[in-house]
């Protein structure tokens, strides 16, 4: 019987560990289809154990006057505020020690403004940086990343 119980006890341990590499798998994927102007956007990915994280970060500093919008993954910003939030997830994963809670990935942006970039609409829909949009296609590429991991 003790050898059934540390094989389940393996087992869960095993489990918790792959809820936590799911979740930062689909932080990443929304952030590379995340465009990033001062990042608050990017920076706002949270993971939240048993409900919503609401808590809110501030973006970067606004890049230079006259500067171009660069295509996604090259901006001035993105490097720290990617970095942020993952730091921010990593912390709220380690509170997971068990499979009671879900896990719960989450955007905590002001909602218009996340209308306009999931919709692929930002900063206008002429000039969008990321036609698309961003929830559908991230979601899809982490699944597919998820889907033949093991």
């Amino acid at each position: 019987m003790k050898r059934l119980e540390a094989e389940i006890t393996r087992l869960e341990k095993e489990a918790v560990a792959d809820v936590k590499v799911a979740a930062i798998t689909v932080v990443k994927a929304m952030h590379s289809r995340t465009p990033v102007w001062t990042g608050e956007a990017v920076r706002n990915f949270t993971v939240g154990i048993g409900s919503r994280n609401n808590s809110k970060a501030p973006g970067g500093p606004q890049p230079p006057p006259g500067s171009t919008p660069k295509g996604l993954g090259g901006e001035q910003n993105r490097a720290s505020m990617e970095s942020g939030s993952l730091s921010a997830a990593n912390s709220a994963l380690n509170k997971l020690k068990d499979l009671d809670k879900n896990v719960i990935v989450s955007n905590t942006v002001d909602a218009a403004k996340w209308d306009l970039l999931d919709n692929g609409s930002a900063p206008t829909r002429e000039r969008a940086r990321n036609p698309g949009g961003i929830s559908a296609l991230a979601i899809q590429g982490a699944r597919a990343k998820l889907t033949n991991w093991k």
